[in-house]
């Protein structure tokens, strides 16, 4: 996920175009490569752990979507016993 946003973090924090564009290709590239590695060097096992991730992928982003809901209202009940100020 965070792969997917870190153009809307570089450009809140105001990265210069060029930097990011750097780190951002040498990010894709050791991405690419490490998966890629990873996947030659497993072999036929590489279809098992394709499957298992892939399930284990629908849990995890279960998971955080939880995370992010339980926060918010916990956050929410927070403000609720604020006492408003005058």
């Amino acid at each position: 996920v965070l792969r997917q946003l870190n153009g809307i973090i570089a450009g809140t924090v105001r990265m210069h175009w060029l930097k990011f564009l750097l780190f951002n290709a040498i990010g894709a590239g050791l991405w690419v490569g490490t998966w890629s590695t990873l996947f030659y060097l497993l072999g036929r096992q590489a279809e098992k752990l394709d499957a298992a991730f892939r399930k284990l992928q629908f849990v995890l982003l279960g998971v955080a979507g939880l995370a992010v809901l339980v926060g918010i209202i916990v956050k929410a009940a927070r403000r609720k016993r604020q006492p408003v100020e005058s």
